[in-house]
């Protein structure tokens, strides 16, 4: 029978003692750590749910680089559908001789269909909902534009060829939130001025954007009977229908959740060393109770309740932390989701305290059932062995870790990856401990005393030893990989940048504007600006095969097949390109050259053959040579370039870019003045911005990264500890053959030195590795090791496994002294 009343005075008791404290504190990170990220998750898809219609402003999105055909509109009409349609660009938005990119917005009334938008009389003022358009004339602003172009409600402001009124602060409007990396201003103006403005010309990325709301069986109707159907280009989106910004967040998140499955990983770790000495700690009680007649059912619910109560109470202030932790978390994500306002609510809260209590019970259960093979007779033995686990044992466990795994992460493959590279590094690090034990024999007779003792009480103890290492050298290694990668990415590509690199990208200029816009860069002595022609294509075929045919499901997985690309062409080789595979033509007509990763992706070669949709044309042509580019050059690149005579009668526009010092920046404002149309792109101004992104994103995750460091420094405690209680014996004989305490120290000191040496090396250099094959594989950098930490985070590291051991020492000597 239960019997609470002792179950509670155990509980106390063993509290009181000391005895839970790793094992709580253990959970308890792990419980924050988990808490602090359900919290976020929870909050963004309460976003997404409750603004679902306003995302889109009606019940129906449909969005198309072309006009919407005429053909559309009149099926629409006749199924008695409500619409409305937008046209979104970028251009230049200018006033009191400043200059800023915008994002233009054309609507007409009404708009949106669903939802409203939100505009006030001045920056910070009360909003009102409207759903109509502004006056002809007039303009909705964004409060940062205001703020960049140093102007205030009723100023003039121009875009293109026409000259606009600033009538109110444009505050939130549809689509909004589904814009994750939007760096421009937004400004919204009535579709009546869209003409006087020139800006959409040949070429010009232009968005158009069909609303529609009706019932459900109206919607159908008009999608199964849209003639021509919607096209590749053409993306129908309802509610369902996940944004851009959603798929961007998941996958985000599903990084985030690897510090949780690092957090359960490592805490699982920490309880189950916890539960062993704990075990080895409690036999003399556990038999005293079986003297008394207690069953071995009796032992195993006492001493689960026990471990129950330790559960739901760092479960329950695991989660409360995690709350104070939330305003600083909110605060870093509003740095990317303007509209994020956080919130709280009961379901993370219960699911991370489930899971609290299910990873705590799935590595104590095994040390808990083998509790009850303790008896009355074990009072009289010095030693009894327990905690042997059973293949079962090992498999439940797993089991239930690869469970929560997929619970959060949702990604079979990358859960595989994670597990996979955790039993790789536990093969290397027993790996480190064989060969140096090993090499050590062969000149154990040439070193000190101290430190055979170490390397031999390494051996003996070799599965807390593993442990250990594994544990520190894990979460070190998390934290080395991040401030690694955060200080070298974006800095990296900065300062890979050449002198005087071009600062400045234009876009949309006309073939009519070509002549004079060079001679205006002449004038004002702007070098080293090469306009680049482009058309717009899609790549449709590979060898005359479908690319969804060729590829099969990897083509869903590469950006360059879900858009249409930059075309150009060159009769010569362009600077910071180099020819990998075949060779650069001159003298034939018919040729197009690839970029090498992106041939990679498409797993082509040269005489491989390329169709791509360009307008109402399609253009087939062989590869004839592979390009190695440098992105970094900040130059124009193009994953494909074509021979001239294929492109050069095709619709086009330009562009090119520049260096402009500072004190010449004033030139760009007669720059748009004596060319409307073009499109100026602030290449310092888009780094900051990343930067910043990237910054908040690294602070979220650095939080995340500590909680994993923080339960490897009590796997270290929690080796070192049980380890020490095992060497207490000998210390004390030590004691009474006369050794001095400074050589006591180094004895005790030379297991916890060679340990922390060992997981420092393994750390740092996994996070060399992990850096190397980021930034020169998958990004493309430069990347210079750190070779100076691969003896300073060792040497840290065994001094850091020093200090915990002398303060252990320093506790448990107390009962020897």
């Amino acid at each position: 029978m239960l019997n609470f009343p002792l179950i509670l005075r155990t509980f106390v008791r063993e509290w009181r003692s000391g005895e839970l404290s790793l094992l709580f504190l253990a959970l308890l990170i792990a419980v924050t750590c988990m808490s602090s990220i359900n919290n976020i998750t929870s909050s963004i898809e309460n976003l997404v749910n409750q603004q679902a219609s306003q995302m889109l402003g009606a019940d129906v999105s449909i969005t198309s680089n072309s006009p919407i055909p005429k053909n559309w509109e009149r099926k629409a009409k006749a199924l008695q559908l409500v619409t409305t349609q937008t046209i979104s660009f970028f251009s230049m938005a200018m006033t009191n001789d400043k200059l800023q990119l915008v994002q233009v917005k054309a609507i007409t009334s009404p708009y949106p269909l669903k939802g409203a938008i939100k505009v006030a009389p001045q920056p910070f003022a009360l909003a009102t909902r409207v759903n109509h358009a502004p006056e002809l004339g007039q303009l909705w602003a964004e409060a940062k534009l205001l703020s960049l172009l140093s102007a205030k409600i009723g100023d003039k402001i121009t875009i293109g060829e026409a000259t606009f009124i600033i009538s109110s602060v444009l505050i939130e409007e549809p689509g909004q939130t589904g814009d994750w990396f939007n760096i421009s201003p937004r400004v919204i103006i009535n579709q009546g001025d869209l003409a006087k403005t020139k800006v959409i010309q040949t070429g010009s990325k232009v968005n158009y954007n069909w609303l529609l709301i009706g019932s459900e069986n109206q919607l159908t109707k008009l999608k199964n009977s849209l003639n021509p159907p919607l096209s590749e280009q053409q993306n129908w989106q309802d509610k369902t229908t996940n944004p851009t910004l959603i798929k961007a967040i998941e996958r985000t998140l599903a990084y985030l959740n690897l510090g949780i499955l690092m957090s359960l990983i490592l805490a699982g770790i920490a309880i189950s060393m916890a539960m062993q000495r704990y075990n080895q700690r409690h036999q003399k009680n556990i038999s005293i109770l079986r003297c008394f007649g207690a069953t071995e059912k009796d032992i195993f619910l006492i001493y689960l309740g026990i471990i129950l109560i330790l559960g739901c109470f760092a479960s329950l202030i695991g989660i409360l932390l995690s709350y104070l932790f939330q305003p600083f978390l909110f605060n870093w994500l509003k740095g990317l989701l303007p509209d994020f306002q956080g919130g709280y609510s009961f379901k993370p809260a219960l699911l991370s305290f489930s899971t609290g209590i299910l990873i705590l019970l799935s590595f104590t259960l095994p040390h808990l059932l083998s509790l009850r093979k303790i008896s009355a007779i074990t009072l009289f033995k010095s030693q009894y062995q327990i905690n042997k686990y059973s293949f079962l044992n090992y498999f439940i466990t797993s089991l239930v870790l690869f469970g929560l795994a997929f619970l959060y992460i949702r990604s079979w493959q990358l859960i595989l990856i994670v597990f996979i590279g955790l039993i790789y590094f536990a093969i290397f690090a027993l790996s480190l401990i064989l060969i140096s034990n090993f090499f050590i024999n062969f000149i154990k007779n040439k070193i000190s005393f101290i430190w055979r003792f170490g390397f031999t009480s390494i051996s003996r103890n070799l599965t807390n030893s593993l442990l250990q290492l594994i544990g520190i050298g894990l979460a070190l290694a998390a934290l080395l990989t991040l401030n690694l990668f955060k200080t070298n990415l974006v800095e990296n590509w900065q300062q890979q940048l050449p002198a005087n690199a071009a600062n400045f990208f234009v876009i949309n200029i006309q073939p009519t504007q070509t002549s004079n816009f060079l001679d205006f860069l002449k004038q004002n002595q702007v070098k080293n600006a090469i306009l680049y022609p482009i058309v717009k294509g899609r790549l449709i075929t590979i060898d005359d095969t479908q690319v969804s045919l060729k590829l099969g499901a990897k083509a869903n997985d590469i950006n360059a097949l879900q858009r249409e690309l930059n075309l150009s062409w060159s009769k010569q080789l362009p600077e910071e390109n180099k020819i990998v595979q075949g060779s650069w033509q001159t003298n034939q007509s018919t040729w197009l050259s690839i970029e090498e990763g992106l041939a990679r992706q498409l797993d082509v070669h040269v005489g491989d053959k390329l169709g791509f949709r360009i307008g109402e044309q399609t253009i087939n042509a062989p590869i004839t040579s592979i390009r190695q580019v440098n992105w970094t050059s900040f130059k124009p690149n193009f994953f494909i370039l074509f021979s001239p005579s294929l492109l050069a009668n095709l619709p086009k526009s330009y562009l090119t870019s520049f260096y402009l010092p500072e004190e010449k920046q004033h030139l760009l404002v007669n720059l748009v003045r004596q060319f409307p149309g073009i499109t100026i792109i602030d290449i310092a101004n888009t780094i900051k911005k990343v930067q910043t992104i990237f910054r908040n994103i690294s602070k979220a995750i650095n939080l995340i990264t500590i909680f994993s460091f923080l339960i490897g420094i009590i796997i270290a405690i929690l080796a070192m500890l049980a380890f020490n209680d095992i060497k207490q014996q000998e210390i004390y004989v030590l004691k009474l053959l006369g050794i001095q305490k400074k050589a006591l120290f180094w004895i005790r000191s030379s297991e916890a030195a060679i340990i922390g040496f060992y997981a420092g090396l393994l750390a740092i250099i996994l996070a060399i590795v992990i850096n190397y094959y980021f930034n020169t594989i998958a990004l493309n950098f430069t990347f210079n090791p750190p070779w100076v930490l691969l003896i300073l985070v060792p040497m840290l590291t065994s001094l850091a496994n020093i200090l915990i051991n002398y303060k252990i020492a320093q506790f448990q000597d107390k009962g020897l002294d």
